[in-house]
C-alpha cells in the first residue's frame, strides 16, 4: 500500500515538472522569454542607449503588460521612476546616468515572493524583462546591456 501512494507521489511530481518545462519550452518559442540562468531575479540590468527617459516611459505606456500594472513614481532621489506590479513581484526601470548622448537605465526587481528559494511567477518574471529588452532595442538597436548582481536580503518563516 506505502509503495503505490509513493509511486502516486512520483508520478504527479514528474506531471507537475514536465507541464513547468513545456510552459517554459512554449513561451520560448513564442518570443515570449528566453532562457535565462536559475537565479535571474536577483540581477539588475544596465541599459545604455541612445533612448531618452520619455522615449522609454512612451513605449512602456504603450505596451501591454499582461498580470502586472505600470505607475510612474518618484524614487529616494526625485526622479520619476517606472514601477511595474504584479500579486507576487515587484520591477523597477529608472534612468540613472546620462553620459554625454547616453543614457544608463537599470532595471531590476525589487520584491518577490518565494519558495524555496524560486520566486513565484518565475515566468512572468521573464517576460517583463524580455518585453523590457525589446521596448530598448526596439528605440536605439545598439542599446548594450550589462548584467550585475544585486545584494539581496531574504526572510525566513520557521513556520
Amino acid at each position: 500500500m506505502a509503495w503505490i501512494i509513493f509511486l502516486i507521489i512520483i508520478v504527479v511530481i514528474v506531471i507537475v515538472t514536465v507541464a513547468k518545462v513545456n510552459k517554459k519550452k512554449q513561451l520560448q518559442a513564442e518570443g515570449k522569454t528566453i532562457h535565462r540562468d536559475v537565479g535571474f531575479w536577483n540581477n539588475k540590468q544596465l541599459f545604455t542607449t541612445s533612448a531618452t527617459y520619455d522615449q522609454v516611459k512612451t513605449c512602456v505606456k504603450n505596451n501591454s503588460f499582461d498580470g502586472c500594472s505600470v505607475s510612474i513614481q518618484y524614487n529616494v532621489n526625485g526622479k520619476q521612476s517606472i514601477v511595474f506590479h504584479s500579486s507576487t513581484w515587484n520591477a523597477e526601470l529608472d534612468c540613472l546616468e546620462t553620459q554625454g548622448d547616453k543614457n544608463v537605465f537599470r532595471f531590476c526587481f525589487t520584491t518577490w515572493n518565494a519558495r524555496h528559494g524560486y520566486p513565484y511567477g518565475e515566468n512572468s518574471m521573464n517576460i517583463l524583462m524580455t518585453s523590457i529588452e525589446k521596448i530598448f532595442l526596439s528605440i536605439d538597436p545598439s542599446t548594450t546591456v550589462e548584467t550585475r548582481r544585486m545584494e539581496v536580503s531574504t526572510k525566513s518563516k520557521f513556520f
